[in-house]
Formats: C-alpha cells, structure tokens, sequence
C-alpha cells in the first residue's frame, strides 16, 4: 500500500469513498469491524472512513474488514443499516441487491477464463440509492 500510495493520487488509495449517502468499498463496512476498532459509541461516518483509510494491514487483514468481508452471506451486518453500501470482492452472475447492499463483481472469471458473471456496466444514483444497468 506505500508503494500504491506513492504511485496514485491520495483520494484514488482509499479503502472506503462516500459519495452522498453511498458507502462503496472492496467488501463493505461490517458493524463487526466498527465495533472493534471504534467501540459501540456512536462515531461520525465521515470521521470514521477518515480512519480506516489510514488503517494499516495489521487493522485491515481481518475476515470482516473493508477489503475482505463477505457480509452477502448474511452473517455480517452492515454498519451503519441505513446506509446503502456498493462492493465487489465476492463474485455474482448478476449486480445483486440485498436491503441496503449491492454487490457488483459480475466481472469476475473461474481459473479457466470464463466469465462467472454477465458483464454488464451498473450506475448508481447516490442521492436517490437507485441503480441500473447501462
């Protein structure tokens, strides 16, 4: 990540961007995680993303982290609930919505090269957390 950060402007190496009321990351903010590095008191959300985008490994190498959940499964809760999230990191044959997430890693291929989803370009409205397909 020094390396990434060197490299790439600072707002381009950031684990979570809030755009309105849309959280997109790798793999989504799991109330786990919150829970964990910023305890059960209530933290501003953009004060909060400010720090997680200074984690380091040793903070962000954990199963329900910004980089590496998988809260599509449904054993990790989003944090905050209200909050509609857009990730990829675990592939899906279609852009999936599930209550306030969206998992868009349709692009991804098995290790023969072939496409596991349908390819197809999303766009997001962040003020009305609406989405489509191009």
């Amino acid at each position: 990540m020094r390396d990434l950060r060197k490299a790439i402007p600072p707002e381009n190496s950031e684990y979570i961007h809030k755009i309105d009321n849309v959280l997109f990351s790798h793999a989504g903010l799991t109330e786990s995680f919150v829970m964990r590095h910023f305890g059960k008191g209530k933290v501003d959300l953009d004060i909060m993303i400010g720090k997680i985008n200074r984690m380091g490994e040793e903070e962000l190498w954990q199963n329900d982290s910004p980089i590496w959940a998988r809260p599509q499964y449904g054993e990790m809760r989003l944090y905050p609930d209200d909050v509609f999230q857009v990730v990829g990191h675990t592939p899906v044959e279609t852009a999936l919505e599930e209550g306030n997430l969206l998992t868009l890693d349709n692009f991804s291929t098995y290790s023969n090269g072939y496409s596991i989803g349908d390819e197809r370009f999303v766009w997001v409205d962040t003020v009305g957390k609406t989405w489509g397909f191009v």
